[in-house]
């Protein structure tokens, strides 16, 4: 088995011979990363739910917000909406 950390690469034999200081760092390092990718990912993933319930809702986006600033002020409505 193979763990990259930090652009390193370190296979679990190499890993057995690190003290267990260095092996601990290296889990702790991990763990950290982990936490942080799946809260970016929940981050992300609250983002896109909350512009796919905008584009259904059929509420303007921020970039359609930002378009017609400098139009009309007449509110963007779903073509779907009758």
């Amino acid at each position: 088995m193979t763990i990259c950390v930090c652009g390193w690469s370190i296979d679990a034999a190499k890993r057995r011979q690190l003290p267990a200081w260095i092996r601990e760092g290296l889990e702790k390092m991990e763990r950290e990363k982990q936490r942080q990718m799946e809260k970016e990912k929940q981050l992300q993933d609250a983002a896109n739910a909350k512009k796919l319930q905008e584009h259904l809702d059929g509420e303007p986006t921020n970039e359609e917000n930002t378009a017609n600033e400098g139009g009309s002020t007449a509110a963007v409505k779903s073509r779907f909406v009758r």
